[in-house]
């Protein structure tokens, strides 16, 4: 009987152990846990694919960030990426004319492209990206219609968004 006891308790904390090793290993934190390729579940290697917007924020910079990985058959070398919103001056602009709103592509999740120029105020504002993968103009954007995306713009700060993740309204 004792032996049984002593067998039960060696197959629980193999089994543990064995549980414990098979754990999910996804990174959760901010943008130094995403950088470089990614798994596609198939087991191959898939190169990260991000763009920035480099905006002044009250004598510093704020980078908007947008994670295009997963947006199948998107090639970075063929498209363009641009942001639409509360940019200052340029405020919601059509997609494609205003240059200081077309996205950088970027090495890395951390490779933040130089100041485009464009200065907005510290505060909440709203937004949306857009590509001509998509479509041109305001027929490219990740979602028809819906909500804007919305962040807390702080000045030294950045924000990381993944395409298509369409917040709730």
């Amino acid at each position: 009987m004792k032996l049984n006891k002593y067998l039960m308790m060696a197959f629980a904390v193999f089994a543990s152990l064995a549980l414990f090793a098979c754990g999910d290993d996804t990174p959760t934190g901010g943008l130094d846990d995403i950088n470089g390729g990614d798994d596609n579940g198939n087991g191959e290697e898939v190169e990260s694919v991000y763009y920035g917007l480099t905006v002044d924020v009250d004598g510093d910079t704020f980078t908007f960030v947008v994670d295009m990985t997963d947006l199948e058959d998107f090639d970075p070398e063929e498209y363009s990426v641009f942001a639409a919103g509360e940019f200052g001056e340029i405020e919601w602009a059509e997609p494609g004319t205003a240059e200081e709103l077309e996205l950088t592509h970027m090495e890395d999740a951390e490779d933040f492209p130089a100041s485009s120029g464009v200065e907005v105020p510290a505060g909440e504002m709203e937004y949306k990206f857009f590509s001509d993968f998509i479509a041109e103009g305001w027929d490219g954007g990740e979602w028809e219609a819906g909500a804007n995306r919305v962040v807390d713009v702080v000045a030294g700060e950045s924000n990381m968004d993944e395409w298509g993740d369409e917040p709730e309204e």
